[in-house]
């Protein structure tokens, strides 16, 4: 069998599997909580879904919309995502339309409960106390993704996503969603990067993590500033240690990614 062949059966087979084990997931019965698990956060009303845009993303019947926090998940090839489609964004849509259905949510929120555009900023349980952000991290359907005003519950969504992560399930059976070494990684999207601090910078400027020996081209991390007060009492003294940071990756002087909080970082050894 031709090289090309062979890889593009093999792609197809993989993702094959990774579908049925999606479905298998949906048919088991999720882990309740308690009540009380939610308490450092604030409850509103109940609230019923009309439709869902994608997995992270749905309209209430009384018009607004949430936006879960905490998680990040595919987006489907269909409008209007058509142009940032992500492989399992269909099915990570599917997985939530079945989550919804014939079921009243309740929203918790953080310290900023809605954004810009009106959102909800959420997360969301269902009426018998299966909370939907960790259904998706268990199913391999999402990675975890903090923001600095919505940081509750970070250590426990990193537990699901790693148990997730481990087994092989969903989004981590698929290239496209690996851990990007710190030697490797590129500008552009969305990336959990990991690498050794070979050095970090001091001083009253922004804190940089630099991740190779010429940090005019290498991974750089940056906390600025403005960002630093989140790292009580101080940023801690990173260098030597192995780190997995997760955030946008962008162009200036090779790779770099901003932290603004110290839930993006996790410490590795």
């Amino acid at each position: 069998m031709p090289r090309d062949v062979y890889h593009s059966a093999k792609v197809i087979g993989t993702l094959r599997g990774v579908a049925a084990l999606l479905w298998l997931a949906l048919l088991m019965p999720f882990a309740a909580l308690a009540a009380d698990d939610f308490a450092d956060l604030t409850p509103g009303p109940a609230v019923h879904v009309a439709k869902v845009g994608y997995a992270a993303s749905f309209d209430l019947t009384d018009g607004s919309r949430v936006r879960l926090v905490g998680i990040r998940t595919p987006k489907p090839d269909t409008p209007p995502f058509r142009t940032e489609a992500e492989p399992l964004g269909d099915q990570a849509k599917a997985f939530v339309e079945a989550f919804v259905a014939g079921h009243a949510l309740r929203l918790y929120t953080d310290a900023n409960p809605k954004d810009r555009y009106g959102r909800h900023l959420a997360h969301v349980v269902r009426d018998d106390g299966v909370w939907l952000q960790k259904a998706l991290l268990e199913a391999g359907l999402a990675r975890v993704y903090s923001l600095p005003d919505n940081r509750q519950r970070i250590a426990q969504l990193l537990a699901f996503e790693a148990t997730a992560r481990n087994a092989r399930r969903g989004i981590w059976a698929l290239p496209h969603y690996a851990i990007q070494p710190a030697a490797t990684v590129r500008p552009g999207g969305f990336a959990i990067v990991e690498g050794k601090v070979l050095n970090q910078s001091r001083g009253d400027g922004p804190t940089y993590l630099n991740f190779g020996k010429t940090w005019k081209i290498d991974f750089t991390v940056r906390i600025q500033p403005a960002d630093r007060k989140r790292f009580a009492p101080y940023v801690p003294d990173f260098l030597g240690k192995t780190l997995r940071v997760r955030g946008w990756i962008f162009d200036k002087d090779g790779p770099m990614l901003d932290v603004t909080h110290p839930e993006q970082i996790e410490v590795l050894d």
